[in-house]
């Protein structure tokens, strides 16, 4: 006789009163078990146990049977075993393992199997022996062999001759097999600062580390697997980890097998109807991203232009960094992710729940320390690098399938510290940020040719670049240089390869005579091609004009011109053709599309009025839901209209074109945005001919430039021109130059040039814009005469003694400072880290947003030419390059300063739109012309339909009567009909349960203001953000009811009962959708006019729909709607002649 396991016995309380005395001795019995030790005792004796079970599945996977070898069976055994004898368990896993484990390298699932029954036998043979067994006991009695018999005959006759006793020779284990206490140690293992600092978000005390449960199932597997596994599976994800999900990756050979894989997973756990779902869980799962598997496929080493792209949030709290990982997206390509592999890098930004600026001393000190800690992530060591632009990069020095790199070697490979020992510690931490630039690797050059810049190289650049003309000016990086090349006109031979690098651009040392072709690579950040659009006015801009003698009355007729084009072009337009070339241009769609970027959800306006967008993915332009709405309402308005919708005959797209007007009216009236049409913005470069005199300039722009307001091309620009650069405060800001037509510089497009020619004290003319250079900074060049007759030029201010005074100067060198430790390499490591994260927390402490406003409330007052509106315009000028420069603001400076904000707001500052009373400057005036002139988009009753067609739409509705028609005239009893009437039914009941859960989600007020939009103020944003996931579930569950419902059993016509909706591209299935998507939207439609229901459930089938009927209706003709892929979508551009309208 044997007994089996009743799991079921050792948690359930007795029913019977008799017996519960009993119960409770015999639970006693063992009362220092996990069920009842304290909360603190079963976290480390779960960890003893936890422990033991990792080394074994350590030791099987191996054979990648692809299932865990613990049991539930085996972890209550040693569970209870471990309590009694910690030592006692230990040794009978070694004996165990000793002697069961086969010699060869492969095991077949029979045998994993079978070594699984044999463990569990022994572990029950030992657990019997110390237990007393009674009616309440945890085993029960069945007819079984006795299992008295020998261990090593069992195993004999079982296992064959694939057993052996020397089966650890192969394994890593195999020096401690005899040893048990080496084998699975005793003690626990003490947590290390890697798991003790990092760990999950929304967990305690929770491990970073892969789960032992699949750690070694995923050696082997490419990193961004396994990077996907973690991210989506519990701790950091929602999914719980399964082996039959594990499975699904198993039989996968290529990139796109993985994505189909992963995505399966997703829509299995999105399709949990029980499971409340957060914004975060449905940005991170749907739709999942093909993209990425693109570039993991056509992976390269050289020449590689996009890569994938791993980043974090962290929040500190309770002493712990609390990690949450994001969903990969692709980026551009940098230098150190070409030397080393984008996949190696993990970009973390620290959650806007940490408010640096308000964190003390102490806990500052505290949040850089725990930042240094290495995080061990997906099998990889990360250690911090480098921080930037909010973003801390850490770099994987080891784990799976990488050969250890150090931390110092990464950055002494592309910054060299030997050769840079006199660079101060300021610029060693700023020069390192040209490794992480945006670029395209070009030419690679080799150390002898790294001298002269010459015609050959732009020729070669427009062959790499694919380029159809040789470019002329390129913003470029190489080896420790930037800034700006071009054609050097002195240079005759055209077939010898070289480039020059002048001083000034030449940023930090090294030797390119070393082998590392990274360095010697041109990396391109851009080539400088035609300005397609005019530059537009701004606060700043408008301020120094009006100072410098431009009348306000200028910038109130601009204003009203400008908002009168822009009505012109939409109020009444039906005309999708110039209504998509307006919404491309006001919402940069292509440029959007072309650089492939991840929505930015705080410069959107979403579908519910507020300047918040929707929660969004990364499957392409704008992100699509699951039905293909587009998140982007830019996209979704160009989508319908391609589709051929028009806002005279459909009112939810009048509805979104308003929006998109709206957004765009108030970019004039709160930013001051203006369009000038006799402007372009330019790179300034130096004049390589040497022939332009001080106070002239260069500007020639080719035919991609568009046109001048005769409707010629602008060519060769002569006359006075306005030159500024972003920021500006100061008067001298603005410089007028006279543009000049130079035949020696006739050969260069697209740029403005400047003179090398400087007299005067006041240096080159860069230097006067807002102390620019030629490294590519880009110019606002504005030859409008309403603003250059007038202007008059400041003199350039001298540097204030109070202001110099300001700032503390730190002159420590890099050598200076590592050469304590430089003995110590690890020490030195250290120190770098240290010195980077510092001068990092300093860039982001550094106030410059606040310098900012206090010169312009003081400047609103009194004036751009007062005293103290020059200091404070100087002190936040000096702040940008604080930390590059190695200077710090004093914070006894800083604290005497904060005396500025005691002056009131004025109107053209403040927010509250309602406190119209406190006018101090022109601007106060000139922001109550542009709320008059902007007014009338505000009105619930302005449309931009001026003649509306209401009713349902023609071609939608002439589809489904079409069908009914065909339905009523079918001799087959009324079955095609019958199943007509059950699409009504299903579609009413979708579209009433998911307006009904919109409503109680944003609230009864808020529902009406969807379709009436008499709503004057936005919501806040947390208030949008914290609905947004729960509207994105609704909308995704009432989708997935409208793809499966009605169930296909319910059809009873030969059309529709053979529906197959395992493969929604079969014509039936498709015929199905269209038949689902014009009921739904009939019946949307006499909810109200602009009800959103159809369109969030049904857009894309829809807008299919509309276009095939508009084909179908112009069949004789060439032309009409098409239907396009996503890849030749992406690349549909507008045509210029309505570009330029």
């Amino acid at each position: 006789m044997a007994t089996q396991l009743n799991l079921n016995r050792r948690y359930e309380s007795s029913s019977s009163s008799s017996s519960t005395s009993e119960y409770s001795r015999n639970r006693n019995s063992y009362s220092s078990s996990i069920t009842n030790v304290d909360s603190s005792g079963q976290n480390s004796f779960n960890k003893v146990v936890n422990e033991r079970k990792r080394m074994i599945e350590n030791l099987m996977s191996k054979y990648r049977i692809g299932e865990p070898f613990i049991t539930l069976s085996h972890e209550f055994y040693m569970e209870e075993l471990a309590f009694k004898d910690v030592k006692c368990l230990d040794d009978l896993i070694n004996e165990f393992f000793e002697k069961s484990m086969p010699s060869g390298i492969s095991m077949d699932k029979n045998v994993f199997r079978q070594l699984q029954m044999d463990f569990e036998q022994v572990l029950h043979q030992q657990y019997s022996k110390s237990e007393t067994t009674d009616e309440f006991s945890l085993f029960e009695t069945i007819d079984e062999d006795d299992l008295s018999n020998n261990l090593s005959n069992n195993l004999s006759n079982n296992l064959s001759n694939n057993l052996s006793n020397n089966v650890f020779s192969n394994n890593a284990f195999s020096k401690n097999v005899k040893v048990p206490v080496n084998f699975v140690s005793n003690t626990l293992s003490n947590s290390t600062d890697l798991n003790s600092v990092w760990i999950p978000k929304g967990t305690k005390n929770c491990s970073t580390k892969i789960p032992y449960e699949y750690e070694n199932y995923l050696c082997g597997f490419p990193f961004l697997v396994r990077y996907e596994v973690v991210r989506l599976f519990k701790p950091f994800g929602p999914i719980n980890y399964s082996i039959n999900i594990l499975n699904k990756l198993n039989n996968c050979k290529t990139a796109f097998d993985f994505y189909e894989a992963f995505e399966l997973i997703c829509k299995e756990h999105l399709m949990d109807s029980n499971r409340n779902f957060n914004g975060q869980e449905l940005s991170n799962l749907m739709p999942y991203n093909r993209l990425l598997w693109e570039v993991q496929e056509t992976n390269k080493s050289i020449g590689k232009r996009k890569h994938i792209y791993y980043s974090a949030d962290v929040t500190m709290r309770n002493g712990k960094l609390e990690l949450s990982i994001n969903p990969p997206r692709t980026c551009q390509s940098k230098r150190y992710y070409r030397m080393f592999y984008s996949e190696r890098f993990l970009h973390i930004k620290i959650n806007k729940e940490v408010d640096i600026e308000k964190l003390d001393e102490r806990k500052l000190s505290l949040l850089k320390n725990l930042l240094l800690h290495p995080i061990e992530l997906a099998g990889r060591t990360y250690e911090f690098l480098y921080a930037k632009e909010g973003s801390l990069y850490y770099f994987a020095t080891s784990g799976s399938c990488l050969e250890p790199i150090k931390i110092w070697d990464a950055i002494n490979w592309d910054v060299p510290i030997d050769n840079n020992l006199k660079m101060t510690t300021a610029k060693f931490y700023s020069r390192i940020s040209l490794g992480f630039s945006d670029s395209n690797p070009a030419i690679v050059f080799s150390h002898d040719q790294i001298r002269y810049d010459q015609p050959d190289i732009e020729n070669v650049l427009a062959k790499i670049m694919d380029y159809k003309e040789t470019p002329q000016f390129i913003q470029a990086r190489i080896g420790g240089a930037k800034g700006i090349w071009y054609l050097d006109p002195k240079v005759r031979d055209p077939y010898e390869l070289r480039i020059d690098l002048r001083q000034s651009q030449t940023k930090y040392k090294l030797d390119f005579a070393i082998n590392n072709y990274h360095l010697r690579t041109l990396d391109v950040v851009r080539i400088i091609k035609a300005p397609d659009r005019p530059a537009t006015l701004n606060a700043q801009l408008i301020r120094i004009l009006e100072n410098g003698g431009v009348p306000a009355q200028v910038f109130m007729d601009m204003i009203k011109e400008n908002i009168q084009k822009i009505k012109e072009m939409v109020v009444g337009q039906d005309d999708p053709t110039v209504l998509r070339a307006w919404i491309a241009k006001s919402g940069n769609i292509m440029r959007r599309r072309i650089e492939e970027r991840i929505i930015n959800k705080d410069s959107n306006v979403n579908d519910y009025g507020s300047n918040c967008s929707e929660v969004s993915t990364n499957s392409g332009s704008g992100g699509v839901s699951l039905s293909g709405f587009p998140v982007n309402i830019s996209e979704a308005c160009i989508e319908m209209l391609d589709a051929g919708f028009t806002p005279s005959t459909c009112p939810y797209l009048a509805k979104k074109l308003k929006q998109l007007l709206k957004g765009q009216l108030s970019n004039i009236a709160s930013k001051y945005h203006i369009e000038t049409p006799l402007s372009r913005s330019l790179v300034c470069v130096a004049d390589p001919t040497n022939t332009l005199e001080e106070g002239e300039i260069f500007i020639q722009l080719d035919g991609e430039a568009g046109y001048d307001e005769r409707g010629m091309r602008i060519g060769i620009i002569e006359g006075d021109v306005l030159l500024s650069r972003n920021p500006c405060a100061l008067p001298s800001d603005v410089q007028k130059a006279r543009a000049v037509n130079n035949p020696y510089l006739c050969k260069y497009y697209n740029v403005v040039i400047f003179p090398v020619k400087a007299q005067s004290r006041e240096g080159p003319l860069a230097s006067k814009l807002s102390g620019g250079d030629y490294d590519g900074d880009k110019v606002f060049c504005c030859w409008d005469p309403r603003l250059t007759e007038l202007f008059q030029n400041s003199p350039v201010a001298e540097t204030l003694p109070e202001v110099e005074n300001a700032f503390t100067k730190y002159t420590e060198t890099i050598g200076n400072y590592l050469a304590p430790v430089r003995d110590d390499m690890s020490q030195c490591t250290k120190k770098v880290q240290r010195l980077i994260l510092d001068e990092y927390f300093k860039d982001m402490l550094t106030p410059i947003g606040m310098y900012d406003y206090y010169h312009r409330i003081y400047s609103s007052h009194f004036g751009l030419s007062d005293p103290k509106s020059i200091y404070l315009a100087q002190v936040n000028a000096r702040l940008l390059d604080a930390t590059k420069q190695g200077e710090s603001l004093k914070p006894l400076v800083f604290s005497s300063d904060r005396k500025y904000t005691k002056y009131p707001i004025p109107f053209w500052m403040d927010k509250d739109k309602s406190s119209n009373t406190r006018s101090v400057c022109f601007m106060d005036d000139l922001k109550k012309v542009a709320l008059e002139e902007t007014a009338f988009v505000n009105s619930p009753e302005f449309s931009v339909v001026l003649n509306a067609r209401h009713g349902l739409d023609p071609h939608i509705h002439a589809f489904w009567l079409r069908e009914f028609e065909r339905a009523s005239n079918f001799d087959d009893g009324g079955r095609y009909k019958k199943d007509l009437e059950l699409i009504i039914n299903v579609t009413a009941s979708i579209l009433r349960k998911y307006n009904n859960e919109i409503k109680r989600v944003l609230g009864e007020d808020e529902e009406k203001d969807l379709f009436s939009e008499s709503k004057t103020t936005p919501p806040s944003k947390d208030s949008v953000y914290s609905k947004n996931g729960r509207i994105m579930a609704i909308s995704y569950k009432y989708t997935e009811e409208f793809t499966n419902l009605p169930l296909t059993k319910n059809y009873e016509s030969d059309i529709l009962k053979h529906v197959d909706r395992s493969d929604l591209n079969h014509d039936i299935t498709l015929f199905e959708l269209k038949l689902k998507a014009a009921a739904l939207y009939i019946q949307s439609f006499s909810k109200h006019v602009e009800n959103e229901g159809c369109w969030k459930l049904a857009f894309r089938v829809l807008c299919g729909l509309k276009a095939r009927m508009l084909e179908s209706e112009n069949s004789d003709i060439v032309g009409g709607p098409r239907t396009v892929i996503y890849e030749v979508w992406q690349s549909l551009n507008v045509d210029r002649r309505w570009r330029n309208t």
